[in-house]
């Protein structure tokens, strides 16, 4: 008789230790391949973010090829000096292929605030349009207006403004009876009219004249804008009312008190309407910021909201021969100013 032999029975799977051991290494694997995604993924949205700022310096010079200068940052017709007058962001919209939309356009005795009962025979052509050139991927603030109670619902915000220049240029208004905050006249894109190309002595790729506001904002008290009580900012220029809409006055600033709040020919400004600053900044006390802010740098009205963004390290800017750099958050506020400036004699480049 032959001696039979015992044959184990097969596994039919992992131990409880062998699967803990498989999840452990799969948990390393995704800590470790992670960061490296989210790297790749902020690495395309800031060249995207880089390549939209091109359309727009790209845009910026083929208006003052067509024009003979660049682009206002916003206007108003004298005889309707209580209205908002249209953008920069308006005038370069044939020259980012927005022709269409641009030609639709209404100009004379128009307002571009499109809020209120009425509003505007131009309120339908861009609502809830997305223009993709205006907004950075890498910012999580919202595309479009909301109104608020305004009625300015469904326009796009940009993730970028242009800056006027700087409170120390020597056109700087510092203070008037409507104070908001110093306006400068010492950018590339200046108020009420184009400047020409050569009015920039500090030389075009020393001079910044656009740059990001696509980072979360918050207040002196660290909470994140919107805040009650000013529920129509979030640090951007546009105040929640979309690219178009602009300033009420039809001069620029020279100097204190220069921009007289009474209408022509004493003022250049009647009323509360035009003491308002939408669609452009000038850099005063804030450098490239995100948190600790005061009243007068972020609220829905004021002058001087500072540059931001949701990249690491810093923003892209435009430079005024067209090129886009990458300008750090370290920089210190004394070199900004003299970056937005175009003529104060005192030429930098950025670090």
């Amino acid at each position: 008789m032959r001696n039979s032999v015992a044959i184990p029975p097969k596994r039919s799977g992992f131990t409880l230790i062998e699967l803990l051991v498989v999840i452990a290494i799969i948990a390393v694997l995704i800590g470790l391949l992670l960061p490296a995604v989210q790297k790749v993924r902020e690495a395309s949205a800031r060249s995207q973010c880089q390549n939209n700022l091109k359309q727009i310096g790209i845009a910026i010079h083929n208006y003052e090829g067509v024009y003979g200068f660049l682009p206002p940052a916003t206007t108003r017709v004298e005889i309707d000096t209580w209205m908002h007058g249209p953008t920069w962001w308006v005038y370069i919209l044939p020259h980012v292929e927005q022709a269409a939309a641009y030609n639709q356009i209404v100009f004379p005795r128009q307002t571009f605030w499109f809020g209120g009962a009425g509003g505007s025979s131009n309120t339908t052509i861009w609502k809830n349009v997305p223009f993709p050139f205006m907004h950075c991927p890498s910012t999580s603030l919202p595309r479009f207006s909301d109104g608020s109670g305004t009625g300015d619902d469904g326009y796009q915000r940009p993730s970028y403004t242009c800056i006027l220049g700087s409170d120390t240029h020597k056109s700087a208004m510092l203070a008037n009876s409507q104070f908001r905050g110093p306006i400068s006249d010492g950018g590339v894109l200046t108020l009420g009219r184009g400047q020409r190309m050569t009015s920039n002595t500090d030389g075009a790729s020393n001079t910044i004249m656009v740059g990001e506001q696509s980072g979360q904002m918050y207040s002196s008290s660290g909470s994140a804008l919107p805040i009650p009580g000013d529920t129509n900012s979030d640090g951007r220029v546009d105040n929640n009312r979309g690219f178009h809409m602009g300033t009420s006055y039809v001069g620029y600033p020279n100097g204190n008190n220069s921009m007289n709040p009474n209408p022509p020919p004493g003022g250049n400004c009647p009323g509360d309407n035009c003491a308002r600053c939408y669609n452009t900044t000038t850099i005063s006390t804030r450098g490239i910021v995100t948190k600790g802010l005061v009243f007068n740098d972020y609220g829905e009205l004021r002058c001087n909201k500072p540059l931001n963004s949701m990249h690491t390290g810093g923003i892209n800017v435009v430079m005024a021969d067209g090129s886009v750099r990458f300008l750090t958050d370290s920089i210190p506020l004394a070199t900004l100013k003299l970056l937005v400036d175009r003529d104060d004699s005192m030429p930098v480049s950025i670090p």
